[in-house]
């Protein structure tokens, strides 16, 4: 299947979009998340990119209280909505574009936006300048399928109850724009972090790994 680029970097584009994200089931995927991320004792400070309403922050932030967490996202609605909930106290939200940012943490991550950089070489170099030798990095994302059939599988796979309508034709939108193994692992190869690693997680994500070296 040959990529259809969706939003860009600046999604959601409008309050009803990002409260539709905002409203969706996400519970398994925090979970996923809280399992495969390296261990972060003793680390002092993350990076949340693309952070939406910053949930998986939110999350971390139980799970390593003493950690720092600036959640960073470029949709001042998501970070809106995220402010509206109880605070976290490790936890401070940025309505910024995660290009601009400068900065040093000792663990980045980004969860399922990787598919809105229609030039992920400039996520991929800004990744790079925010971290120092031993950075720890964690980005997991959707993989695109390789035919409709497969797209359709995935569909088929996902619970209904996880979205309304909108959020369900973003997310068949989302695979569409996806980026594959092999094409992630090119990306990481363009920018010297070839030694990252790209492996499936699921049914429809990838998870990039590793240390900065």
């Amino acid at each position: 299947m040959n990529r259809i680029p969706e939003f860009g970097n600046d999604f959601p584009s409008s309050m009803s979009q990002a409260q539709s994200y905002s409203n969706a089931i996400r519970t398994p995927l925090i979970r996923m998340f809280l399992e495969h991320i390296p261990d972060l004792a003793g680390l002092a400070t993350a990076a949340d990119l693309c952070s939406g309403e910053g949930d998986y922050a939110d999350a971390l932030s139980e799970a390593y209280p003493e950690l720092v967490i600036n959640a960073y996202d470029t949709s001042a609605d998501m970070i809106s909505i995220g402010e509206a909930r109880e605070p976290k106290p490790s936890v401070t939200r940025f309505n910024k574009d995660v290009l601009t940012l400068d900065g040093d943490f000792d663990f980045i991550y980004c969860t399922y936006s990787l598919h809105h950089f229609e030039d992920p070489l400039k996520f991929w170099e800004k990744v790079k300048s925010l971290s120092h030798v031993g950075t720890k990095v964690f980005v997991v994302d959707l993989r695109r399928p390789v035919d409709e059939t497969s797209l359709e599988n995935i569909l088929k796979a996902t619970p209904m109850e996880i979205g309304d309508s909108t959020f369900m034709e973003d997310f068949r939108n989302s695979l569409k724009s996806a980026y594959t193994i092999e094409e992630v692992q090119s990306q990481l190869a363009s920018v010297g972090l070839g030694y990252l690693e790209v492996v499936q997680c699921d049914i429809h994500g990838i998870e990039i790994k590793g240390e900065i070296h």
